[in-house]
């Protein structure tokens, strides 16, 4: 079996991970390992920061309704998950560039597909998302108030991310 990272090597270590709640396991060969980030969190800051994401949320939909609080949640954890990949990058001259709006379109489409699997675009359409334009302004919501996205993004640049019925098929 080759390591789903290089695609050169044979596997060598089997991760697993748990992020947010989210379980995910890779097939490594020995030199992808060394390079697989590693997340630590303090119990009381990961609390601190779930009690501060709830305020932030709930104050945002209590002004704009369009998408469901889980959409933002969502979209919170995507976008934390975006930087600590971003920070545990091999180039750290690029992991301080911010992330870009493609990166993030894929990280929320991951999460999206191994969390809900064929059951994805469903949810999607109870929390109000259709596009990748809603992610847009969920993340632009969010970004007001914690995130930083690099100063010539504009809510534009998700425009046509991706087609959401090859991206999350039902069948």
């Amino acid at each position: 079996m080759l390591c789903e990272r290089c695609l050169k090597h044979d596997v060598m270590v089997h991760v697993t991970t748990r992020v947010r709640g989210v379980l995910s396991r890779e097939h490594l060969c020995a030199e992808c390992a060394q390079h697989a980030p590693i997340v630590h969190e303090p119990a009381l800051e990961f609390l601190q920061r779930q009690r501060a994401s709830s305020e932030i949320i709930q104050s945002i939909v209590t002004r704009d309704a369009r998408f469901a609080v889980a959409a933002y949640e969502f979209v919170w954890e995507a976008l934390d998950y975006a930087m600590d990949m971003k920070a545990h990058a091999d180039d750290r001259e690029r992991a301080s560039d911010g992330i870009s709006e493609t990166e993030l379109l894929e990280v929320i489409r991951t999460l999206a597909l191994l969390r809900f699997g064929k059951k994805t675009k469903p949810r999607l359409r109870d929390w109000g998302v259709r596009r990748c334009e809603d992610f847009g302004e969920i993340a632009y919501n969010l970004v007001g108030h914690v995130f930083g996205v690099s100063a010539g993004s504009k809510k534009e640049d998700f425009l046509g991310g991706y087609d959401f019925d090859e991206a999350f098929p039902e069948s």
